[in-house]
């Protein structure tokens, strides 16, 4: 099973660097603040994501955010991958590129780009349907 894999990926360091930028001079909360409606669906509580990114040092979060925005392309993988394949998407995923009308494509109501975040109860339920 591939979770939270990147096939298609798109690099972009401008992206990149605005994360770190708005890491290192003003903290994690006005990173959250400043690019939440990003990343999660309208009205979604994200206070158990800024607990977490507080247990984290700045540099932990930045080495996060530059590891996340310089990952290889999973496309090769993917295409090799034997088993079934599910494309777990957040319905209010401003984002992601995957078409929503994919067979292969598991929409999550209230959800935007980070439905483990956004949505973990329905994320881990779709999970445990998935794995044998």
């Amino acid at each position: 099973m591939l979770v939270v894999g990147k096939a298609g990926v798109r690099h972009q360091p401008d992206v990149r660097d605005a994360y770190v930028d708005t890491l290192r001079a003003k903290g994690p909360d006005a990173l959250l603040d400043e690019f939440a409606a990003d990343f999660f669906a309208p009205g979604s509580d994200v206070d158990h994501v800024r607990a977490l990114m507080h247990q984290q040092s700045v540099d932990q979060l930045v080495r996060g955010v530059t590891a996340f925005h310089t990952r290889p392309d999973a496309a090769d993988v993917l295409a090799e991958f034997k088993g079934p394949v599910r494309i777990v998407r957040g319905v209010h995923d401003r984002i992601g590129r995957h078409n929503p009308t994919d067979p292969r494509t598991i929409e999550v109501p209230g959800a935007g780009h980070y439905v483990n975040l956004d949505q973990p109860t329905a994320f881990t339920a779709i999970l445990r349907e998935l794995l044998p």
